[in-house]
């Protein structure tokens, strides 16, 4: 009897271990699903597979198109060269510029809504290999002492570029790179950059920048000294008016120490005088000039 009472009741409690086992299973394998939903979160948005349209060539503008759910989904992009993000390139919509020559594009394309997400990349699109200056723009501070820079965009890879600075139609000889100081010589001139780029089995592009204008510099008239009362004073206009004059009067071909202003009484020994004028201004090259002489 004690035999068949203890099989019995070890039966049971193998029914109750089984039974134990099997619900903890159940209840781990459902927190696991749980688990694995929260983990990706895309049970709350989908998102169609994004298809690029447009002509693979450089200057065309591509477009992605895709649906997202629910619509109030935020939807973003990123443009791929390759596998390297395109800088600024986080719209719809894409321009295919020189530097893509020979690349393979694609679209990264995100939807977020809540806390759900959902990344989907487009098919991709191949731009043929062709030698090409997309871009040539200058920028920079237009006056003497200041920095022109060029931003060009040009391609495919392995292309060799070369940079002539023009002031007007002049080539600035120390001019090669893509930045360039402006000196006095350019004061008031039109400077143009022009890029070449070059490949082996491509042959060679031109491509002209817009054009800079120069300030002006330092705008100084003839100085004119007269006498008045006894007195040589001097005259003369200056732009911009902000900029600093100096005077130096001279008798005799000899400085007159202390004689530093406009005007000048003279004494009985100067028998020649003549006004040095200085202008000065900062990021202008100086200008000096001499006035006319008066003599007695």
């Amino acid at each position: 009897m004690k035999t068949a009472q203890t099989s019995r009741r070890q039966a049971a409690l193998r029914r109750t271990a089984t039974i134990a086992c099997a619900l903890a299973l159940t209840m781990t394998g459902a927190a696991a699903a749980s688990a694995v939903e929260t983990d990706t979160g895309t049970a709350g948005v989908t998102l169609s597979q994004p298809q690029v349209t447009g002509q693979a060539k450089i200057g065309a503008t591509l477009t992605v198109a895709t649906t997202a759910t629910p619509a109030d989904a935020l939807v973003t992009y990123q443009w791929f060269r390759g596998s390297i993000a395109i800088g600024g390139a986080k719209a719809a919509t894409y321009t295919v510029t020189a530097a893509d020559s020979g690349a393979d594009l694609v679209v990264k394309v995100t939807a977020v809504s809540g806390t759900s997400q959902v990344v989907k990349y487009s098919n991709h699109t191949l731009i043929p290999e062709s030698l090409a200056v997309s871009k040539a723009e200058l920028s920079g501070t237009a006056k003497v002492g200041g920095t022109l820079t060029a931003d060009v965009v040009y391609g495919p890879k392995g292309a060799t570029v070369t940079y002539i600075w023009y002031r007007g139609t002049s080539v600035i000889g120390a001019a090669t790179g893509a930045m360039y100081t402006l000196t006095a010589s350019d004061a008031g001139a039109d400077i143009v950059l022009k890029v070449i780029a070059t490949k082996a089995g491509l042959g060679t592009v031109t491509k002209y920048s817009n054009h800079i204008q120069v300030e002006q510099g330092l705008t100084v008239s003839q100085p004119v000294a007269t006498k008045a009362q006894g007195r040589v004073t001097v005259s003369l206009t200056v732009q911009p008016t902000d900029a600093k004059i100096a005077y130096q009067w001279f008798s005799n071909g000899q400085v007159i120490w202390g004689a530093i202003g406009d005007s000048y009484v003279p004494l009985p020994w100067d028998k020649d005088l003549v006004v040095k004028v200085t202008v000065t201004k900062a990021g202008y090259p100086t200008v000096i000039k001499y006035s006319n002489h008066i003599t007695s």
